[in-house]
C-alpha cells in the first residue's frame, strides 16, 4: 500500500499549459499532493542532490520536499530558465549544464516511480536504436537511410519516391528568439537540387509511405489510447499531420491485439511508461511504424477525442497502476 503522504512532483516549465490542465483533473487529495517544479524558474523551485546516497532536497516556494518522501516523478520536460541576457556562447554553455544537471535527477529519488526516467527518454531518442526495436517486434518499416552523403541521398530517392526528415528534432533556430520547424518533405527535383545541403546538416529519407490515415498510439503503462487521423483530408497534412493538425478530424480507434501488445512491449523495452508512437494505416488494413516519441504531447488528443489519458497518469503517479 502506497504511503498517502508521500509527494508527487512534476518538472515543467512554469507556463506549461499542461500542468493545469493535469491539476483540473486531479481530486481534491491528489490536489494536496502533487507539486509543480518550475525547471526554468530557479528562485521559486531549486534543488540539490547526491546520487551516491541516491538523497536529495527540493525547494518549492517556501516548501521543503525531501526526496525520500516523494512517490513518483512525471517528466513532462525540463525547460532551463531563459538566460537570455547572456552572450550566446555562455549562454548555451549553461544550458548544456542545466540539461546535465537535471539529466542526474533521477539518481536522487531512490524509490520513486518516473515517467519516464530522464535516461529511459534519452535511451529512446536514439532514432536508430528505435528502428531496430521495431523490427525486432516485427512490425512492418519503411526502407530507410540515415546520410550526409549528396550521393547516397540522390540514389535512394531516384530508387522510388521518398521523403526526408530530421533527426532528432524538426525545429530549426532562425535566429536566438525565433525557430521554424522542417516537417516531413517529398524528395522531389527541386528539393534534390539542393542536396548538398545534406553535408551540412544529416537527415533522415525514407521509402514514401501511401498512407490512408495517421494513428497516434498513445501509452501509459500497459494501457494503450489509439487515435485515428485524418490526415490525407488535405494537402499540407499528408505527408506529416503536424502541418495543420489542429484542423484535422480525430476519432478513437480500435488497434488489431497483435499491433496494441507490440506497441506496450515497445513502450516498456524502452524501460519507458509513457510512450507516444505514430504508425501509418494502409489501405490493406496494415499498419507501418514511424517512431516512438518517449515525451511527446498527448493533451490535445484528450481534448479532441475526450479519452481518459490525464486520468491513466494521475492513476500511475498516485496509484502505481500499470
Amino acid at each position: 500500500k502506497m504511503d498517502a503522504q508521500k509527494k508527487v512532483i512534476v518538472f515543467t516549465g512554469r507556463d506549461d499549459p499542461m500542468w493545469p490542465f493535469l491539476l483540473e483533473a486531479c481530486s481534491v487529495e491528489e490536489q494536496g499532493r502533487i507539486r509543480l517544479f518550475e525547471t526554468d524558474n530557479p528562485r521559486v523551485s531549486s534543488m540539490n542532490y547526491d546520487p551516491i546516497h541516491g538523497s536529495g532536497r527540493l525547494f518549492v516556494g517556501d516548501e521543503m520536499i525531501d526526496t525520500a518522501d516523494v512517490c513518483s516523478v512525471w517528466l513532462r520536460r525540463f525547460v532551463p530558465p531563459n538566460l537570455v541576457y547572456l552572450e550566446r556562447d555562455l549562454r548555451e554553455y549553461c544550458e548544456r549544464e542545466y540539461t546535465d544537471f537535471f539529466q542526474g535527477v533521477e539518481y536522487a529519488f531512490e524509490n520513486a516511480l518516473w515517467v519516464s526516467k530522464p535516461s529511459a527518454i534519452e535511451y529512446t531518442r536514439n532514432k536508430p536504436r528505435q528502428l531496430r526495436l521495431a523490427k525486432q517486434l516485427e512490425f512492418q518499416l519503411p526502407e530507410t537511410c540515415f546520410t550526409n552523403s549528396p550521393h547516397s541521398l540522390e540514389e535512394f530517392a531516384l530508387a522510388g519516391e521518398s521523403i526526408y526528415k530530421s533527426i532528432r528534432s524538426p525545429r530549426v533556430p532562425v535566429s536566438t528568439e525565433r525557430h521554424t520547424s522542417v516537417f516531413t518533405t517529398l524528395l522531389d527535383e527541386s528539393v534534390l537540387k539542393q542536396k548538398e545541403g545534406i553535408m551540412t546538416c544529416p537527415g533522415i529519407v525514407q521509402r514514401l509511405v501511401k498512407k490512408m490515415a495517421d494513428i497516434r498510439v498513445t501509452i501509459f503503462g500497459d494501457v494503450a489510447y489509439s487515435v485515428l487521423i485524418h490526415s490525407q483530408d488535405t494537402e499540407r497534412t499528408k505527408l506529416d499531420f503536424r502541418n495543420g493538425g489542429r484542423y484535422l478530424q480525430y476519432e478513437t480507434h480500435a488497434l488489431p491485439v497483435d499491433i496494441q501488445s507490440n506497441c506496450v512491449r515497445l513502450v516498456q523495452r524502452c524501460g519507458l511508461l509513457y510512450g507516444a508512437i505514430d504508425l501509418a494505416l494502409m489501405e490493406d488494413g496494415s499498419y507501418v511504424f514511424f517512431e516512438i516519441n518517449p515525451n511527446g504531447q498527448w493533451g490535445w488528443l484528450e481534448m479532441k477525442t475526450k479519452l481518459p489519458m490525464r486520468r491513466a497518469l494521475l492513476d500511475i503517479l498516485f496509484h502505481h497502476h500499470f
